[in-house]
């Protein structure tokens, strides 16, 4: 069996350093209170994508229990992830 080894995503630690510790942002219960008002008004069908990548811990373990490839389940919970910060962080409107 011929397994390539899974690429991390690139995460940018000063982006995410930056975001979390100006000023205007929320301290840490308000956000995970903003957090949880998110996902619970997600539709079912994302809820279930995000819910299902925490239980199981794995794209690959997702997407076999829902029958679909690791790829495709990981590109719709990119999808519910977007969805979420948009909803946290919108774009300012001039």
């Amino acid at each position: 069996m011929n397994t390539k080894p899974r690429r991390k995503p690139e995460v940018d630690y000063n982006i995410l350093e930056e975001e979390f510790t100006s000023p205007d942002t929320l301290t840490d219960t308000e956000y995970i209170y903003r957090l949880k008002e998110v996902i619970s008004s997600l539709p079912t069908a994302d809820k279930d994508i995000l819910l299902l990548y925490l239980d199981e811990g794995s794209y690959r373990k997702a997407g076999r229990k829902i029958g679909v490839s690791s790829s495709l389940y990981y590109n719709q919970l990119q999808k519910v992830k977007a969805r979420i910060l948009q909803t946290l962080n919108p774009e300012p409107v001039d």
